[in-house]
């Protein structure tokens, strides 16, 4: 376990504080001004109010003055405590990684990098967890339905897998981020030529451009034979 402390965080947290807190304001506002007009707005006052802060940690920055009867307020006057929110601010930024990993071999550096990656694994799950699109479905018997859908399951699991393939391997940090839908792209427009040898006709590769020889190289796969 160690402790993090990031400014693009510490930005993020920032922005996310002042918005809550305006809203948490705003809200509190318009309440307060609905509730001196509405009787039926008053009598449930206090658990509206509550409801409003609930909303978002920063609620726990504002203190409520009641006015009325304890059990059923009429009024209230909220102000945000300056002293609550200098704490919140300190904290920003800062977070707990909790991990396995044993400590020897295993340095922080590489931890947190492995961490950062972790987006990419979710992302995965995202996808594989999503719907298949495969309206329309021009098939009627449930066996052939239920194979199209495991067809296209072991499609989008290889669509991964190519893109796990490649981001472990590749060496260029630009190309490190490619998805597999973006090698596709680069393969998009490469032909084949056809030869005429005596009656028949013999397709040919293209000759390989240096990005799709490349991508062969990095995936270990085996160049296409132009000859």
């Amino acid at each position: 376990m160690f402790v993090v402390s990031s400014d693009g965080k510490r930005k993020r947290d920032e922005k996310s504080r002042e918005k809550h807190c305006q809203r948490i304001a705003k809200q509190l506002t318009e309440l307060a001004a609905k509730a001196a007009q509405s009787p039926r707005t008053a009598s449930k006052l206090r658990q509206k109010v509550q409801s409003i802060l609930r909303q978002y940690d920063e609620g726990a920055f504002y203190d409520i003055t009641w006015e009325g009867p304890a059990e059923a307020p009429t009024a209230f006057r909220s102000h945000l405590v300056p002293e609550r929110e200098k704490h919140a601010r300190v904290m920003e930024g800062i977070y707990v990684v909790a991990t396995t990993l044993p400590r020897e071999g295993n340095p922080i550096d590489a931890v947190f990098t492995q961490l950062k990656q972790q987006w990419r694994v979710e992302d995965s799950h995202r996808v594989l967890k999503g719907p298949l699109r495969i309206s329309p479905v021009f098939l009627h018997i449930p066996k052939r339905i239920e194979g199209l859908v495991f067809v296209l399951w072991l499609a989008l699991v290889t669509f991964q897998l190519l893109e796990r393939e490649w981001r472990s391997k590749v060496q260029d940090k630009k190309a490190a981020d490619w998805t597999t839908q973006v090698l596709l792209r680069v393969f998009e427009g490469y032909s084949y030529v056809g030869v005429q040898v005596d009656a028949a006709i013999r397709w040919v590769p293209c000759v390989v451009p240096p990005l799709h020889r490349m991508i062969y190289q990095t995936l270990d796969l085996l160049l296409p034979n132009t000859s």
